[in-house]
Formats: C-alpha cells, sequence, structure tokens
C-alpha cells in the first residue's frame, strides 16, 4: 500500500515537472494554460499537490488500485512540496 501511494505521488510530480519552464513538455503546458486558462491550468499541471490527485485517479482506474490511494498521495505531494521551499 505505502509503495503505490509513493509511486502514484511520485508520478504525479514527475509528470508535473516536465511541464516547467526548459523541460520537455513546457509548450504543452503553456499550450493547456492558454486553452483552459491559469485557474484550471493548476490542476492539469501546474501545480504537483493539485495535479496529484487527477493524476492518480486515472492511475488508480488503470492499474486497479483503491481510488482512496488519491488523498494520501497528495498528502506526500505536499510534504515533498514543503521540503523544496526551505
Amino acid at each position: 500500500m505505502i509503495e503505490q501511494i509513493l509511486t502514484l505521488s511520485f508520478l504525479s510530480i514527475g509528470i508535473c515537472c516536465t511541464m516547467w519552464e526548459d523541460m520537455v513538455l513546457f509548450k504543452f503546458g503553456e499550450w493547456i494554460e492558454s486553452k483552459v486558462g491559469e485557474f484550471w491550468a493548476k490542476p492539469l499541471g501546474k501545480c504537483y499537490i493539485c495535479s496529484t490527485f487527477w493524476i492518480s485517479l486515472i492511475a488508480c482506474f488503470v492499474l486497479h488500485w483503491p481510488l482512496w490511494y488519491c488523498v494520501p498521495a497528495m498528502g506526500v505531494s505536499a510534504v515533498v512540496s514543503m521540503l523544496q521551499h526551505d
């Protein structure tokens, strides 16, 4: 269970990090923001705490894991975010 929660969290962080400036999917992240606006772009890839829920939800459906794993995965992403900001 812990391994699955950590996997969901780090998967979403990894996907979101690829949309940051000068990264591989930066243009895709900008395209999302241009289509849906900044408010809706955050849960789709600009904020990895916000997007952890949606990415985890999709991953749980695909991998047939319990859906409630999305909530602790968001908590792990929040802890990682707090560790990043010294």
